[in-house]
């Protein structure tokens, strides 16, 4: 995943996947640099590292840092032991070829395999995350050691749940693989057809735009990405701030819509389960996850393909629109993470959209929550550009109407001796003006004698 800045999220150690996966997180740490042989850790085919036993760092202030090291990194693959990972998940006598690889930003290099018809990826991180020592030690690189070693432990987590609960592809294997002397993560999962910005970019989906009418694949895959956001906090007890189009593969080749969520990443992707277990709270914050991925779709493809689900009132359009200002205090600070630091809702709102004032300063958290807000309820920029027109169109027309019948109201007020006025009589009025006609007549010939005169 792309860091955004050097801004890094503070959470504890995450709760146990449903797999046991993690089952590091419920046992006792011992407090002490702990040792095991290579050989009760790993398969018989993968290499032993100089076939001694491995040490784990304990850092200051966490006790369990060894033990949870342990469990993150139980033996060590060396480089040339990847390539056999890969070969594993393909039939045997299968030649097996880099179809393409992929420069994914600054921290991953995408690659995808092929063999005969089956694909997979892998993701191979760029930066070192744990180096191991002369002395066989593992230890993490970095000075915030900590939040290092969290957000190793939550990405594993992440992933491989997500794997399990089908919200995210198959994750085939999972480990740190050693260059040198330092680690890479690493991973092999399953190949899917495209991702969403890329389906609607260039892909089946830019007919769906150039028509200018939500199709059933939009509202198949809008469904679908509202399933899982939902299932994401409700049955994962997490919050994703990065999502956008990107971010979300689809199957569609042979006909049947899939959609699954990639970059599960512990640095966005974060452990909010102290929160999600109040139920009254579950359908809020996936109702903000919902409006933060229809914001991107209506920025970056001016497509907001969930825009019915916030106008339509059967859906949850009437929810939204009644519960407004509690969404807006839940994003702008009152939902705080474990260490009661304030959600990353408000800073990527910032950072993607950089929604600025008429002088280009940034705009406060709530301003900047109501731009959001409207944008979820526009298919598009022409469509909500069309409401905004047709709203002052109205707005005149009412303001044109109430002063036609102020001006009614006061010459019926004039004419009628009942409401205090008075009558104008028309005989009066020809009368006046009959005499004013004669007066401009007599003036006109009266002026007409003295220029004789003169003459």
């Amino acid at each position: 995943m792309s860091k955004i800045t050097d801004k890094y999220p503070r959470f504890s150690s995450p709760s146990p996947p449903d797999s046991s996966l993690m089952s590091a997180y419920i046992a006792s740490a011992s407090g002490n640099s702990r040792k095991r042989r290579n050989t009760n850790a790993s398969p018989a085919s993968t290499p032993k590292f100089n076939g001694d036993s491995l040490t784990y760092e304990t850092i200051e202030d966490m006790s369990d840092s060894s033990r949870l090291l342990e469990e993150l990194i139980p033996y060590i693959e060396e480089e040339t032991h990847f390539t056999y990972n890969v070969e594993q998940q393909f039939p045997k006598n299968c030649s097996i070829k880099k179809k393409k690889t992929i420069d994914s930003g600054a921290n991953n290099t995408i690659v995808i395999w092929s063999c005969g018809n089956k694909e997979l990826v892998t993701r191979v991180a760029k930066q070192a995350t744990f180096e191991v020592s002369i002395n066989n030690e593992i230890t993490v690189i970095g000075q915030d050691k900590e939040t290092t070693l969290n957000q190793a432990i939550q990405t594993k987590h992440n992933w491989e749940n997500a794997s399990l609960k089908g919200l995210g592809p198959i994750v085939y294997k999972y480990g740190y693989m050693k260059k040198g002397d330092k680690l890479f993560n690493y991973m092999i999962y399953e190949k899917m057809d495209s991702d969403l910005y890329e389906y609607y970019k260039n892909g089946p989906g830019k007919i769906n735009i150039d028509s200018g009418i939500l199709q059933p694949d939009d509202k198949k895959i809008a469904a679908q990405l509202i399933s899982l956001l939902y299932k994401t906090t409700t049955e994962m007890g997490l919050i994703c701030f990065d999502i956008k189009p990107a971010n979300c593969m689809i199957n569609y080749i042979n006909g049947n819509i899939e959609v699954k969520l990639i970059d599960w990443d512990g640095d966005w992707c974060q452990d909010y389960s102290y929160v999600t277990k109040n139920t009254s709270l579950k359908d809020p914050i996936s109702i903000l996850s919902v409006m933060v991925m229809a914001a991107h779709f209506y920025i970056f493809l001016d497509w907001n393909i969930f825009y019915k689900h916030f106008s339509d009132p059967d859906k949850f359009g009437s929810m939204v629109d009644e519960n407004k200002d509690s969404l807006k205090s839940l994003f702008c600070g009152e939902l705080t993470d474990c260490n009661n630091n304030p959600s990353d809702f408000y800073f990527f709102q910032e950072h993607y959209f950089k929604i600025t004032d008429k002088v280009g300063s940034q705009i406060s958290c709530e301003d900047s929550f109501d731009v959001l807000f409207e944008r979820a309820h526009f298919l598009n920029k022409y469509a909500k550009a069309k409401a905004k027109a047709k709203a002052k169109a109205t707005a005149k027309m009412t303001i044109n109407t109430s002063k036609t019948t102020t001006n009614r109201l006061d010459n019926d007020r004039w004419e009628n001796p009942l409401r205090g006025g008075k009558i104008k009589s028309k005989k009066n009025k020809k009368s006046k003006k009959s005499k004013k006609g004669k007066k401009g007549k007599k003036g006109k010939k009266g002026k007409n004698k003295n220029t004789q005169n003169k003459k």
